[in-house]
This record gives C-alpha cells, structure tokens and sequence, in this order.
C-alpha cells in the first residue's frame, strides 16, 4: 500500500513540473522597440532624423511622428513655421512622445538635463516686439492618448484675435486623448480662453509643470479646462480678465501637492453668465484638491482664492490639507474660499 502511494505522489510531482518548465509556460511578450529621431534647430545633414549630425527640425519631426516614436530634441528656440495655407503648429500625436533638454550628444534617454539645456518653443514668428501677430497656439494636440511632452518652455503665444480656434490656448490647445504632460514651463501667453493651455476634450496629467505669467480676456488665465490630473504644479501670477485668475475648470479637476498664488480674476464679464471672480481657481464642477497651498490670489468679483459654483447640476468638492490664506476678493467679506449657487445634494468639504 505504502509503495501504491509513493507512486502516485511521484506521477502527480512529475506532472507538477512539466506543467511548470515544459512547453505550454507562457512567455512574456516582447518589449515594443521605440523609435528615436533625433531633432536640432534647423535640421543637420541629411536631416533623416537617424542621428544628431542627420537630425530633422522639430516642426516636420513633429508633423510626421507616428506612435513609437521618441523625438529628441537639441537645446534651442524653435518656432511654428508661416506657410501659404496658414501657420503650422508644433504637434503631438497620439503615442508620440517629445523630450527637450539634449545637449547633441546623449546616447540614452536619461543622459539629458532638461534644466541645463532649455529648449524652447516660441511663438513669437512675427514682429518681435508685436504680440498680435504671434502664433494663435504654440502646441496642438489632437486625440494625443500615450504621447508624452516633456522639457519644453512653451512661450509667446496670442489666441485673442476673433474666430473660433484664434480665441483658445495660446500655449497649448488640447482636444481629446490624455497625455502626460511634464518639465515644462509654460508662460506669456494670451488667448481670450486659457492663456496658457486650453483642454476640450481628454484628460491630461500635468507634473511638474509651471503656469505662469499667462493672461486671458475672459476665463482661464493660467488654464481653462474640461478635465485635467495636476501633480507638483505651480501656477503663479496669471491673469484673467473675468473668473479663474489661475485655472478655470469646469468639468472635473483633480490638484495634489501643488501651489497657485499670485493669480487675479478682475471679474469684469458679461454678468448674464454668473458672477467674476476666482483669484485662483473658478470650479464648476468636481473639485479634488489635496496637500496644496492657496495664496495671495486677487479676485474682483467673489472667491480670492477659490469660487466654487455648481451652476445645475450635483458636483463632489473636497478639499483637504490645503493651506489656503492671504486671498483677497473685493465683493463681500475678503474670502479665501467662496461657494455660491449649488443644487441640492451637491457635497462640498473643506
């Protein structure tokens, strides 16, 4: 009996191990290969984008990626391009990603040093002391799901000009997809809605990402945005000319460890669609606000630091261990914190 019951234990431990070590195990699948181009201003060479001394410009680099691709990009200033059928932006496509911050020599994607070599892009293609003939956007993207934008400033936008497009995001001008967004500096720019970046559709993730000095003449000086994940942002010193000094959001939107201060709404819009204001963030919508500091933002309607508005429908706003402090809004009391206009049922916690 006792050698019938080795025996099965032997055949089932046999078998055991072939399930393991024998043919059927599955094997891990390979690793996507990516694709560099490598890009300086100008182009080099053959400029075929095999090497740094055949690299492309960045506009066609950009224009032509397809997803696999990493550009990288060489130090520099470079800017959108006048063409007989208009003006050609710089473009991220879905899967595509863009790095900045080469010096023309990295071997590896983790040699560069975004800091030690800016690498700009500029909207600035006309006169250079004139901003209405500027690039209405610096960077558009359209469906941009797995692309990645990373070591870039993004400057001298002007989308204030009349027209549908000509009047959103004159840094940047997002429309669908979600891609990430990170080291960048984005700041001079002007648009009528989101100065500094406009999001319609998509969500993105900005980390590490400065706002600042942007201005817009309605809504969003910073950032005007459906849905948007910020993480480590700054946003200082925008400027909107009716709500959301520094973001104006109005679907969803999510902060953690981030800074908005120095930002102003002067309140000065059409009073038929709500009240000005919101020195540093205009909401309406969901609000996810996390381990942040509100300071030193102006309003010239209501909310210095916050406006929370709930213009019809039932929105989740929390807020917690943020430091908000040092806001002033002119219409009632100097609060850092407004709420106004919310349905029933809708949660706030601060």
């Amino acid at each position: 009996m006792r050698s019938s019951i080795m025996g099965r234990l032997s055949v089932a431990i046999v078998i055991a191990t072939a399930v393991l070590v024998g043919p059927l195990a599955p094997t891990p699948p390979a690793k996507a290969a990516v694709t560099v181009v490598y890009v300086v201003p100008g182009g080099a060479g053959t400029q075929d984008g095999s090497s740094w001394a055949n690299a492309k410009d960045l506009l066609p680099a950009a224009f032509y990626a397809v997803a696999g691709q990493q550009l990288w990009v060489k130090a520099g200033t470079y800017k959108p391009y006048i063409l007989a059928g208009g003006i050609r932006y710089f473009n991220l496509w879905g899967g595509v990603e863009i790095y900045g911050g080469f010096d023309g020599t990295e071997t590896d994607l983790s040699q560069r040093n975004w800091l030690a070599n800016p690498t700009i892009l500029d909207g600035n293609i006309g006169d250079p002391g004139v901003d209405t003939d500027n690039a209405s956007h610096v960077v558009e993207t359209y469906n941009a799901n797995g692309s990645v934008l990373d070591g870039f400033t993004i400057k001298n936008g002007y989308a204030n000009s009349g027209g549908l497009s000509y009047n959103y995001g004159a840094g940047m001008y997002l429309d669908g997809g979600n891609p990430q967004l990170s080291h960048l500096v984005i700041t001079q720019n002007t648009a009528h809605y989101g100065g500094g970046m406009y999001v319609l559709n998509g969500t993105p993730t900005l980390t590490d990402v400065t706002i600042s000095n942007n201005f817009a003449a309605e809504q969003g000086g910073g950032m005007w945005a459906h849905h948007a994940v910020l993480d480590g942002v700054e946003v200082t010193d925008n400027v909107a000319s009716w709500q959301g000094g520094g973001i104006y959001s109005l679907s969803t939107l999510a902060i953690d460890s981030s800074t908005i201060t120095g930002n102003e709404a002067d309140g000065a819009g059409p009073i038929d669609f709500g009240e000005g204001g919101g020195g540093g963030l205009y909401v309406l919508g969901d609000l996810d606000l996390r381990n942040s500091g509100v300071s030193g933002n102006t309003a010239g309607g209501y909310g210095g630091g916050i406006y929370l508005r709930d213009g019809s429908n039932t929105h989740q706003m929390n807020i917690a261990n943020v430091f908000v402090t040092g806001n002033v809004a002119q219409n009632g009391p100097h609060w850092s914190v407004s709420v106004a206009g919310l349905s029933p049922g809708s949660v706030v916690r601060i």
